[in-house]
């Protein structure tokens, strides 16, 4: 019984099967319409099983399980951590800019920056959660002194829990826009900072596996702390006056 052989039309290697044996491109290739560009948009972004709604879900409920998971090679049915910060973080960007809603972490509104700024206005929340990427690592850095993982692989992990916590400030959105007409917003950003320092101790602990582990704990909490210091400093003394001069 003959199989049936199929040239690739990326490398125009020859072969049997689904997928190219030397680059990986799939054997059924077809031209691009506007039906495949929709299906292939909204499989990346929102399949169940794959895409950046499976990495939100999986980062939301075992972040340290789903971080070191991709770090050791499971990576097919991930969004691309670094493309998901970029990608949220923009989006994250325009919702606050149209809602006139001051930003979490500082009292800058994305309002306010494009008066000053239009160009970086729009890179707001990108940057700086770029800047907490490596905050976060550096801090990485003061817990695992083993150094399993290198410098580039914790970013890329950290890259995730930023991409999670630009996500939950979007789903805030609602919360924000109620509270400025209660007054009481204030109270719901300190409620949304402590949440997510807590989720990012929460996704350390399961990461570092500190369960029962009294030494690692001590570190996570020492880190966390001078995270939280080095990260009003930054939001202070860096973000602040890059966006506003």
């Amino acid at each position: 019984m003959s199989v049936e052989k199929t040239t690739c039309r990326n490398c125009d290697n020859i072969y049997a099967g689904n997928f190219c044996n030397r680059c990986g491109q799939k054997a059924s290739t077809h031209r691009i319409t506007w039906k495949h560009m929709i299906h292939d948009v909204t499989h990346a972004m929102f399949h169940l099983d794959k895409g950046i709604i499976h990495t939100a879900k999986e980062l939301a409920f075992q972040p340290g399980q789903a971080i070191k998971e991709y770090l050791d090679g499971k990576r097919v049915n991930h969004f691309n951590p670094l493309l998901m910060l970029l990608l949220v973080g923009g989006f994250c960007s325009y919702l606050y800019g149209i809602t006139n809603l001051r930003t979490l972490f500082s009292p800058l509104k994305i309002h306010d920056i494009e008066s000053e700024n239009p160009f970086m206005a729009h890179k707001y929340f990108a940057i700086s959660m770029s800047l907490g990427c490596i905050v976060f690592t550096l801090g990485d850095y003061f817990i695992s002194w083993s150094r399993k993982y290198t410098f580039p692989e914790l970013l890329v992990g950290n890259a995730f829990i930023c991409g999670e916590i630009l996500l939950f400030q979007i789903l805030m959105i609602p919360f924000f826009m109620i509270g400025r007409q209660l007054g009481i917003n204030e109270y719901i950003r300190l409620l949304c900072i402590a949440l997510i320092f807590l989720y990012v101790f929460d996704a350390k602990y399961q990461f570092f596996k500190a369960a029962n582990n009294r030494l690692m704990v001590t570190r996570l909490v020492v880190a966390m702390l001078l995270m939280i210091i080095v990260a009003y400093l930054v939001s202070d003394k860096v973000i602040r006056p890059m966006f506003m001069g």
